[in-house]
């Protein structure tokens, strides 16, 4: 079980803003180098969420395949039923070029956009002042607007005054 992964992975020798590095074993095991340990997928995912980065490679190779690993993990964690299976079947059907190019391009793009939608509305609901607040502390009696409306009701109907007539 992952007590706080921040505080875990913090003995070895990167700092928060680099990345931990992480080995993967053809026995599909996965090695924190600065850890000195085997972790776990779940140790992993907690990493990312917690705000640090990772670097996974292959033993053998030294391929980066931190991508794959961490698809894994949101596959793996049940994100796959938010996928229709119609798309998951053109993916397959697409070409790898075609298919990254479009993945890179629009899962970009829409994150982009979904954040800055997401800040946009925090931000008005923190300048919203709460409307049903306002009407009661600019009312304090029920019968206060009514009373306004007919004194401005009444001043319009007023005959002119004497001094109006004047000049």
């Amino acid at each position: 079980m992952i007590k706080d992964p921040g505080k875990e992975f913090s003995s070895g020798s990167e700092t928060p803003d680099e990345a931990v590095q992480i080995k993967k074993y053809g026995n599909r095991r996965l090695y924190s180098s600065s850890e000195a340990r085997f972790v776990t997928m779940e140790e992993i995912g907690a990493l990312v969420r917690s705000g640090r980065k990772i670097r996974v490679t292959d033993a053998n190779t030294e391929k980066d395949i931190t991508a794959e690993i961490l698809t894994q993990i949101l596959l793996e964690g049940g994100r796959a039923q938010h996928f229709p299976v119609e798309l998951l079947e053109q993916m397959i059907r697409l070409n790898e070029e075609t298919l990254k190019g479009f993945w890179e391009n629009y899962l970009h793009q829409s994150l982009n956009m979904f954040l800055g939608v997401q800040k946009e509305m925090e931000q008005f609901y923190k300048s919203l002042k709460n409307p049903f607040l306002a009407a009661w502390k600019n009312s304090s009696e029920p019968g206060d607007r009514d009373r306004e409306r007919n004194k401005e009701e009444s001043t319009k109907s007023a005959p002119p005054s004497s001094k109006s007539k004047k000049k």
